[in-house]
């Protein structure tokens, strides 16, 4: 009987992490028959930004760049360890426009997660190309980007056509998989 009960541990705990390992988006291919986002190719919804900072913006205005459009709140662990790691992203990839939006009520909770969020990453100023907005009332998230899981993230490339969606954490934003994947967003090869 304990046997049985071990063997069966080991198969779910494989299981678990093979799961684990294809759910990675720095792990999978990058064939686009294989991306989830049933509106692949579509264009992005002319998104309205309200930045944490009280400016406005919307989606449109980044046409041009490749997006990463991020949703995520301060009470979301995986979220908390990743979002050092877009501020780092958007430092070392100029030219593409991370956008972070944040489903939190509070945004005085926001603006300290931010805060700290810089710190470790090791950054003295938010870079030019991050933009941080709110969605308290989860409008962007849920009702027009269709967000099940925090986080998530949608790669949109310079013509504004979704190329993939990621729900759950990026494990390596600077996985060779996940380079590929962004430099794709540019139309371009990593060779060009």
């Amino acid at each position: 009987m304990q046997r049985n009960i071990l063997i069966l541990s080991l198969i779910l705990i494989l299981v678990a992490v093979a799961t684990w390992v294809m759910d990675d988006p720095s792990m999978r291919a990058t064939d686009p028959e294989l991306m989830p986002l049933s509106a692949r190719g579509n264009i992005a919804p002319d998104a309205p930004l309200q930045q944490l900072n009280g400016h406005r913006t919307n989606l449109r205005s980044f046409a041009g760049r490749p997006i990463i459009l991020h949703f995520w709140a301060t009470w979301c662990a995986p979220c908390v360890v990743e979002f050092p790691q877009l501020l780092q992203l958007a430092q070392q990839r100029p030219g593409d426009t991370i956008v972070t939006i944040s489903v939190d009520a509070d945004s005085r909770k926001v603006a300290a997660f931010f805060e700290k969020a810089l710190v470790q990453a090791k950054l003295k100023a938010v870079p030019d190309n991050f933009i941080l907005a709110l969605d308290p009332e989860k409008t962007l998230a849920q009702d027009i980007f269709q967000t099940v899981r925090l986080p998530e993230t949608i790669l949109i490339d310079t013509d504004l056509r979704m190329a993939d969606k990621i729900a759950g954490p990026v494990r390596d934003w600077r996985a060779p998989a996940m380079v590929i994947q962004l430099d794709a967003l540019r139309g371009r090869s990593p060779d060009n």
